[in-house]
């Protein structure tokens, strides 16, 4: 019989399963009792997702000259995006920033350096785009309004800034103010003689001879005034300046010498870009405004329209124009807001050339109260656009109206397929179908305003409320100029047949937003100077509710659903900046504890679930408040450097929330039960 003694290898081998046993048993015992009492997780946190509405507000587009199909556009919003395929896909390469824009951007070819002139500065990539430098220490830490490359000369580039311009010949590591000016927008290289280079500025045009080191005034002919954007003939050198207020483009023959006009457009044709394609005969181009691109084909003395109107008409106001170096039928141009489009046809036709951008401007959104998918975005000089997947796909809706600039959509809440959207044009748009088919609603508004928000009665849908505000045109890159003034409140009893005006009590004020209860007839509008008014007889009569308030600067307002006294309010300046009231606006008193220091509040929300939950849309995202206003976070879980215009909560009990950027596209959180665990 085969007996084990202590130091037997299968003895200590049984010894050892023995005590993994009782080893694991006990583990197991622990699990369950942790089990008893130990959190939960239910699901992973909520965060916010986006899939559109695609677009983009750009500000710049380059071409690789080696590698063609090698496209860059920069979006107003700080990023950078790059696309290999000619446009057909579009990659961000360069996170947003919240407090900066980029104006420009250019490409070094030799060295594959690309840089993003910015509001602070210069920012230079050389991985293709993956990782950004900050700018450079003792370079031109100012606003960048254009960048060009020396074509000849390795490493070397010219920045136009609102200080000058500026000169590098080391790729970007150091900088040289080579000519103190203001508003510099425009430097061209001569493509056949690259040491003519000339400069647009605030007073002119300069000429400079020796690749950028000296420079002289060349402007006799010119008409007085900011230039903002130049570009040379590569056939015969003529040179070409369109100025910045003023349709006007003028033609140099002489090196600058002199000038004479070539082209004069109506009050709303400014020029925004210049291009020209290669080749013995090129074909010039010019992004106009209101006109789309035009064309010239006989050296830039005669100009006229592609497709008249077409791209304008259609997409929004005219950014950037740029020829592909090696094929001159193919063109591509940015949009102030509906992002790049692309013609293989040499402007003819034009197609969206978009996916991957997602950077609209949505100005607005509505929900249908019936179905928590359907959601529609207002995007401003993007179009229309709708969701019925709860905001994961997005289509564009042909309205079959002229107006560019929307502002505003709201939904009958007894009626889902009864639809509102307001304009800057100073018009109000009506569907009674889903959005298939508009008509104008607008009989008693004044033409000349911004209908910046719509608010339909909640308890009598037929009253229908359109608060005016000032329009701020985008006239170039960085610049905005009001086209229209505020003219007060109007109210529809009709369903919006009819309209009078209806701010007794406030003057003519600039309402930057606007609340009805949805459990009481009380009406709130929130002024940018006269502070908050309330109105309780359906905006017949309004009284200021304004005690408690440091200022009358007003940002946003928002109600409790669930309570009409509980009120917020996000002030323009100072801090503490989120004020509350829970007297029906009798008395506010300071909230806010953790929001960000600079008052940026575009919108806020109060969720019908859990009035104690409030959101805020702020200039570096969303806040929210579990506990009424009283403490804030951060709740930007897949958001990135952003900021948020308005924040829509489902008001029937579905537990979805959305979000409208600016230049950022909308943002949905699938649900806002942000309760990561749970004990059993």
């Amino acid at each position: 019989m085969t007996t084990l003694s202590r130091s037997s290898p299968r003895r200590g081998a049984l010894q050892s399963g023995f005590a993994v046993i009782i080893a694991c048993l006990l583990a197991l015992s622990v699990a369950r009792l942790l089990a008893q009492t130990a959190p939960v997780l239910l699901s992973p946190p909520p965060f916010w997702s986006t899939s559109g509405p695609e677009g983009a507000y750009v500000s710049d587009l380059i071409i690789d000259r080696n590698q063609t199909s090698h496209v860059y556009m920069s979006s107003r919003s700080g990023g950078v995006f790059g696309s290999v395929d000619g446009g057909e896909s579009w990659r961000r390469i360069r996170a947003r920033s919240l407090y900066e824009e980029v104006e420009t951007i250019a490409l070094e070819n030799s060295e594959n350096v690309l840089f993003a002139g910015t509001t602070n500065g210069i920012s230079r990539s050389t991985d293709g785009g993956e990782t950004w430098s900050d700018p450079v220490a003792g370079g031109p830490n100012t606003v960048i309004l254009t960048l060009a490359t020396d074509p000849s000369r390795d490493c070397t580039l010219l920045a136009g800034a609102n200080a000058g311009v500026f000169r590098t010949t080391n790729c970007g590591s150091t900088w040289t103010n080579v000519l103190p000016a203001t508003g510099v927008m425009a430097v061209a290289f001569d493509p056949s003689n690259p040491k003519t280079v000339y400069c647009g500025t605030a007073t002119g045009v300069y000429r400079s001879l020796n690749e950028g080191v000296n420079w002289t005034s060349r402007s006799s002919g010119l008409f007085p005034g900011q230039i903002r954007t130049m570009i040379v003939d590569p056939t015969t050198s003529a040179v070409f300046a369109a100025m910045y207020f003023n349709p006007l483009i003028f033609k140099s023959t002489d090196q600058a010498m002199t000038w004479s006009q070539v082209y004069s457009g109506d009050s709303n044709g400014l020029v925004n870009a210049l291009a020209a394609s290669q080749g013995a005969t090129p074909t010039l181009y010019a992004m106009s405004v209101a006109k789309g691109v035009l064309q010239s084909r006989n050296g830039g003395e005669n100009w006229g329209q592609i497709r008249p109107g077409k791209l304008a008409a259609t997409y929004g106001i005219g950014s950037v124009v740029r020829v592909d170096p090696s094929n001159p039928s193919t063109l591509y141009a940015g949009t102030f807001g509906g992002g790049v489009f692309k013609s293989t046809d040499g402007g003819e036709t034009w197609t969206p050339s978009n996916s991957g951008t997602r950077d609209t401007f949505v100005s607005s959104l509505a929900i249908d109260a019936f179905s928590p998918d359907t959601v529609y975005a207002a995007a401003y000089l993007s179009g229309f656009f709708r969701s019925t997947d709860g905001g994961r796909d997005w289509s564009r809706l042909n309205l079959g109206i002229s107006d560019q600039h929307l502002s505003t959509v709201a939904v009958d809440p007894a009626s889902p397929s009864t639809l509102y959207l307001g304009t800057a044009e100073g018009h109000v748009f009506k569907s009674i179908d889903g959005a298939k088919t508009w008509v104008s609603s607008s009989i008693g508004l004044p033409s000349t305003t911004n209908v910046f928000k719509i608010v339909v009665d909640p308890a009598q849908p037929s009253i229908v409320y359109a608060a005016t505000s000032y329009l701020f045109e985008p006239i170039d890159l960085s610049r905005y100029m009001p086209i229209t003034t505020p003219k007060g409140l109007y109210r529809s009893t009709d369903s919006a047949k009819t309209w009078r005006e209806s701010d007794v009590g406030m003057g003519t004020p600039y309402i930057v937003d606007l609340a009805a209860s949805p459990s009481s007839s009380a009406l709130y509008a929130a002024t940018f100077g006269k502070g908050i008014f309330k109105s309780v007889d359906q905006g017949a009569i309004w009284r200021p509710a304004n005690t408690g308030l440091p200022t009358l600067f007003i940002q946003a307002i928002a109600i409790d659903p669930t309570s009409a006294d509980t009120v917020y309010s996000a002030i323009g300046e100072g801090s503490p900046w989120l004020w509350k009231s829970t007297n029906g606006g009798a008395r506010w008193s300071s909230a806010g504890e953790g929001l960000p220091l600079i008052p940026s509040c575009y919108g806020l929300a109060v969720d019908p679930l859990d009035p104690n939950t409030v959101y805020a849309g702020t200039g570096e995202g969303v806040y929210r408040s579990t506990n009424g206003g009283a403490n804030w976070a951060p709740f930007n879980l897949g958001m990135e450097n952003i900021r948020i215009n308005n924040v829509l909560i489902h008001p029937n009990g579905s537990k979805r929330a959305y979000a409208g950027a600016f230049s950022g596209g909308t943002f949905r959180l699938p649900t806002r039960d942000v309760s990561a665990v749970a004990t059993r």
